[in-house]
C-alpha cells in the first residue's frame, strides 16, 4: 500500500496539493510519467485505485487556522476502518499535529490521541525527510510518545510528508476504532460530532516543542 510503517521517510511528492490553500503563482508542472512509476512501486492504496494524492484531490478540508493556513483534508472509509488524512501547513521547517479529543476529557489535551509530524535532521535528493509519531496526552504538559508495547502505537500509518511551494504536507492513515489503551490514551473516531485539537511549531521548529499560540480546537463531523 502507499501508507508505510511509522517513521519511514518519504521522498518526492506526487504532485501539487489541491484545495483552498493553493496559490495561483505556484508551478503546477510535474512529470506524470514519474507519478505512474511511483504507483507501480507500491504506492497504491489498499482496495482503491490511484495514489493518495488522487484520493485527496476532491476531499473536504477542515480549516484550523487562516494565517499561516493550517488545515486537514480527510477521507473516511468505514469498511476498512480507516481515516485517511492530510495536514496542510503554509509554512516550512515546522512540526505539525492533529489530535482526537476523548469524550471523557475536557475537549483539549486532557485525554487526547495525537498524530505528530516532525522534520528529521539531514535531507535527501528530494529535500527534507519527516516522520510521524503516535502520541497521547493526559495533561497540558508535553505529550508522550506511545511505546510499541502500548495498544494504539501501530494504529497509524505513515503515508507521505514533504515540503514544497511554501507548504508542509503530512499524509497519514489511522484506524477509526482502536483497541483499549494500555497506559496510553486511544480515542475512537465516531460517526457524528468529534472534537479535534491542532497545533504546530513556528518556522524553524522542526521538532515537537511548545506551540505558543499556534494551537486550537474545532468540532467537526467526519462521517
Amino acid at each position: 500500500s502507499m501508507c508505510k510503517s511509522e517513521g519511514e521517510p518519504e521522498g518526492e511528492p506526487e504532485g501539487e496539493p489541491e484545495g483552498e490553500y493553493d496559490d495561483d503563482d505556484h508551478d503546477h508542472d510535474h512529470d506524470h510519467e514519474d507519478d505512474e512509476e511511483e504507483d507501480e512501486e507500491g504506492y497504491e492504496l489498499p482496495g482503491r485505485a490511484g495514489s493518495f494524492q488522487d484520493l485527496m484531490e476532491d476531499a473536504p478540508v477542515i480549516n484550523f487556522q487562516e494565517e499561516p493556513f493550517f488545515g486537514m483534508k480527510y477521507v473516511v472509509d468505514p469498511s476498512s476502518n480507516k481515516l485517511y488524512g492530510q495536514l496542510i501547513l503554509n509554512q516550512l521547517d515546522s512540526w505539525a499535529a492533529v489530535g482526537f479529543a476523548s469524550p471523557e476529557g475536557d475537549g483539549g489535551m486532557t485525554g487526547a490521541d495525537l498524530i505528530v509530524g516532525e522534520r528529521q535532521s539531514g535531507s535527501t535528493a528530494y529535500g527534507n525527510t519527516y516522520q510521524i509519531g503516535a502520541y497521547w496526552s493526559s495533561t497540558y504538559s508535553r505529550p508522550l510518545k506511545k511505546r510499541m508495547s502500548q495498544n494504539g502505537a501501530m494504529d497509524i500509518q505513515y503515508c507521505a510528508m514533504f515540503e514544497g511551494n511554501e507548504y508542509t504536507i503530512i499524509s497519514f492513515a489511522r484506524n477509526l476504532t482502536v483497541a483499549p489503551g494500555s497506559e496510553a490514551t486511544n480515542v475512537d473516531i465516531p460517526s457524528g460530532p468529534l472534537r479535534l485539537i491542532w497545533a504546530h511549531g513556528n518556522e524553524g521548529q522542526p521538532k515537537l516543542d511548545y506551540h505558543n499560540s499556534n494551537r486550537g480546537r474545532v468540532e467537526a463531523t467526519l462521517y
